[in-house]
């Protein structure tokens, strides 16, 4: 497993940084996994142009937008650049992911970013005996999203909302 994230981090860092406009990935995101029965849609400029490592950060949105899609039906990728920004140097980005799905308990927002956590009893999961794991996942993807996020000097937190579902919220460095 530490091998794994570390491999998932040397892969992050190894990739050349680029400008790449993030609004364009998450709607690229937002199209792909749109499905019957799942709402998926972008929320934000027309372009955000970003200097990052593209291929890294997609992995890391795209992950945790099919964890969104996986527990709602009512999917919301939101970009959009701080104002001010915690190194003084520009705005700040900021991208949230944001499902209807049924949350996470409170005291397991940590806990699932932890390698091969997965939670019975808040998300529900897809894999159902007999079926796939990659239905409903290993317990790696939200590691290996925080990890790519982390090596972009850049934060992710999982926050429940106000009635239901989740938010996970990136903040990416000016």
């Amino acid at each position: 497993v530490e091998q794994t994230l570390r491999f998932a981090a040397d892969d992050c860092i190894g990739e050349a940084a680029v400008d790449a406009d993030l609004a364009q990935l998450m709607r690229e995101l937002a199209g792909e996994l749109a499905r019957p029965g799942v709402r998926v849609r972008y929320a934000g400029p027309a372009s955000l142009s970003y200097r990052c490592r593209p291929l890294a950060l997609r992995r890391a949105l795209g992950n945790l937008a099919e964890n969104a899609v996986r527990h709602g039906t009512d999917v919301t990728l939101c970009a959009s650049a701080a104002e001010g920004s915690s190194s003084g140097n520009g705005n700040d980005i900021v991208l949230a992911i944001l499902d209807n799905g049924p949350g996470i308990p409170a005291d397991q927002l940590e806990r699932v970013f932890e390698p091969f956590a997965r939670l019975d009893s808040a998300r529900c999961r897809d894999t159902a005996p007999g079926s796939s794991p990659a239905n409903g996942g290993v317990g790696l993807g939200l590691g290996i999203a925080r990890t790519c996020i982390e090596a972009h000097g850049g934060t992710l937190r999982l926050t429940n909302n106000a009635t239901t579902g989740l938010t996970s919220t990136i903040t990416l460095p000016a």
